[in-house]
Formats: structure tokens, sequence, C-alpha cells
């Protein structure tokens, strides 16, 4: 007779577990059914196996297959919390095509009631792992491309591009502030445009920060700051935007009226 195995439907589950959690828990996992699951219906039981006592035995591919999995609860990560997985995958779009039940906690929740909690009675509370119940089809055994976006569970550690994502929109918003501040404390922000009136509660939230300054205080301390973040000193948005910008595209953008003009300018600062 064929050993038993778990779906491949649960595997991914726990394969993606894994990798999300690598340090989590695993004291209470479990796949096959004990003494005790063994004398009562379970899904901890295999299927197409002779006297065992499995919650569903209508595939067709004449496998023994547990369709059940048992997750520690501890996963390893302070602030994250298994019910905040199991409230994740309550909310999962499609869930219900891989899995039947979850219970967790004295709750069981199912794909049938839109996973509602509903008190569970059974003889364990799930306290120390989470019960995830494979969906009673072949194409849910055999799903193993199914994603649980286990990323947006707790306290994802960042990785590299998170962190550079978050540290350049981080500089461009300080950037814009600082500047917004700089014109309206140089006197070029008195419109009633709204870019105008920004940049003036700018300023004045500026001013409250740091006690009153001057108005020329406020522009001397943004031209500061933004010549510490851009590497320009200078607090004009043009010079900030050729910053960055390569020389081959500076030469570019320069019309053809004025490109003498500025290279005759280019050629006396090099030369004083």
């Amino acid at each position: 007779m064929t050993a038993w195995d778990l779906t491949a439907g649960l595997k991914n589950l726990r394969a993606q577990v894994n990798a999300r959690w690598p340090d989590r828990d695993r004291s209470s996992d479990g796949t096959i059914g004990d003494t005790a699951h063994q004398g009562s219906t379970s899904g901890h039981n295999p299927d197409d196996t002779s006297r065992a006592r499995p919650e569903w035995n209508g595939d067709p591919d004449g496998l023994p297959e547990v369709r059940a999995w048992d997750m520690d609860s501890d996963l390893g990560e302070p602030g994250t919390s298994a019910q905040m997985l199991v409230d994740h995958i309550r909310g999962l779009p499609g869930a219900g095509r891989v899995l039947r039940y979850m219970i967790y906690n004295r709750k069981i929740y199912r794909a049938s009631g839109d996973w509602a909690p509903v008190t569970y009675v059974g003889p364990s509370p799930h306290t120390e792992h989470i019960h995830f119940s494979g969906a009673w089809s072949q194409a849910a055994d055999n799903d193993t491309g199914f994603d649980f976006r286990l990323d947006e569970v707790g306290n994802m550690p960042l990785n590299s591009d998170d962190r550079t994502y978050i540290r350049e929109a981080v500089r461009s918003a300080m950037i814009e502030v600082l500047a917004d501040g700089y014109r309206a404390a140089a006197g070029k922000a008195g419109g009633t445009s709204p870019d105008d009136r920004v940049a003036r509660n700018v300023r004045d939230y500026l001013r409250a920060i740091v006690g009153g300054p001057t108005e020329d205080d406020i522009a001397a301390a943004t031209t500061t700051l933004l010549a510490a973040i851009t590497g320009v000193n200078s607090a004009d948005p043009t010079a900030r935007a050729l910053s960055e910008l390569d020389p081959a595209k500076i030469a570019a953008a320069i019309p053809d009226s004025v490109a003498d003009q500025v290279a005759d300018q280019l050629a006396a600062r090099r030369a004083a």
C-alpha cells in the first residue's frame, strides 16, 4: 500500500508559512492523526486507506492523503499573532478554493459561512495551534500555486528594496517641504495659488517648530538642510533638478537660441 502523504495544496501552505516565518515554533505542528484522531472521523486520517476514517474520501486519485495540517501558534515574530494569520486568510480572495475551514482558539471558521467565527466545542480548544482543513476537491489537493500573500501579515522585515523605497520617499518629501518653506521665507510665495498657500503654511510650521526665527533665518536654515540632503548648496528648485541630470541631458534641454550664451557663461565661470 502506498504510504500516506499530506496533500500538495496543504504542503504549499506549509512551505509559504515556513518561508515567511523561518524561526517559528514547530512543536505543535501535525499532519497524520494520532490514536485519538484515528478513533473518529478526522481530516488527519488519510483517505483511500482501509479502515481509516477521513473526513472526505471522494477524490479520484486513489492516493492515501491527509487533508489537514496543524500549525503551531507561535510564529516567532514579536507583534505577529496566529490570530492575525487567521484573519488574513479569512479576508483573502479565493481562499475557499483551497481551504474548507480553520480552527483556532475555540473558534471555527468555515469557507461555507464566509469565514465567520463560530464557537468551537470540540475536545481541543486549539489554542496551541491552528488547524487548517483542505477544501474537498481534487483541484484543491493539487493546487501548489495559490498565493497566501503572507508578506501582508505582521511585522515582515524590510528588504533592501523596501529600505531604498522608504529612504527615497522620505528624501523627496523632505526636499519638497523644505523648498516650499524656503520659497515663502524668501518672499517668493506671496501669491494666491494653492502652491503658494502651501508654501506659506510650511514656513509658518517651520517657524513654530524652531521657536519663531526671522524670515532670513528660515531661508538660511532650509538652504543648509537642502544642501545636506541633496548635495547642492542651493534652495533653488532649478539647481536641484539640474544636479540630478547627466551632462548630456542638460545640454539637450538647452534651446538652440541660448546655447551660445550658456556656453559663454560656462566658459567664463571655468576661467574665473
